[in-house]
């Protein structure tokens, strides 16, 4: 049937080739059915979080997915051999007092406050790859926007809404009210630069 549907050897691909529609829904029933052989079940208000429980009914572990990364944390007497034994691991990083791990683009460092342990969420590398524009000379002082400092003007917006919603809630207020409409103006765009430029002077800065 294959060769009766594509008769030569060599094709050019025109547009985007994935695989069958399905695998995502196959790919996490599979995890799905897996944890929950070792008695994961899923939280009630996250359906990609799985938690499990001891006899005692205490939590034991705890299991962030997201498409193929996995962010795990679990008491010091789960043995986690358990957990490895579950799918094949690309690659493992263990989060301690001397590295960072990164999830979803954020870095996540662990530190030790008044004997308190503490985790720190950033987006460094996120802030790093940020470009700050520059408006044309005369264009501050104009009323409105021209059709590409609209485009600029979402495009920062946009970077600086998911910076601001995932580690940086000291950046949202600014980036809601620089957006007036159709009253918005290029003066309202140099107010999302000064923000990014903020982001970068402080790029340590982030949630614990």
């Amino acid at each position: 049937t294959l060769f009766r549907s594509f008769p030569d050897e060599l094709y050019g691909i025109a547009g985007n080739l994935y695989g069958f529609a399905s695998a995502p829904r196959t790919w996490w029933k599979n995890v799905l059915s897996t944890a929950q052989k070792k008695d994961f079940k899923q939280h009630r208000y996250d359906k990609c979080m799985l938690i499990k429980k001891d006899k005692e009914n205490k939590l034991l572990v705890v299991m962030i997915i997201h498409v193929d990364d996995f962010l795990v944390t679990f008491r010091e007497d789960y043995p986690l051999q358990e957990l490895e034994d579950m799918f094949r691991w690309g690659s493992k990083t263990l989060l301690t007092m001397d590295n960072e791990i990164v999830f979803r683009g954020k870095e996540i460092r662990l530190h030790k406050v008044h004997n308190k342990f503490v985790l720190k969420a950033t987006q460094k590398a996120f802030i790093d790859e940020m470009t700050i524009g520059k408006l044309d000379r005369g264009r501050l002082q104009a009323e409105s926007l021209t059709p590409d400092e609209w485009k600029e003007f979402r495009s920062v917006a946009g970077s600086l809404q998911w910076l601001g919603g995932q580690t940086r809630p000291d950046l949202c207020s600014a980036v809601s009210l620089a957006n007036r409409g159709a009253e918005t103006k290029p003066k309202d765009l140099r107010t999302l630069y000064d923000y990014m430029e903020v982001a970068k002077k402080t790029p340590d800065l982030g949630l614990t």
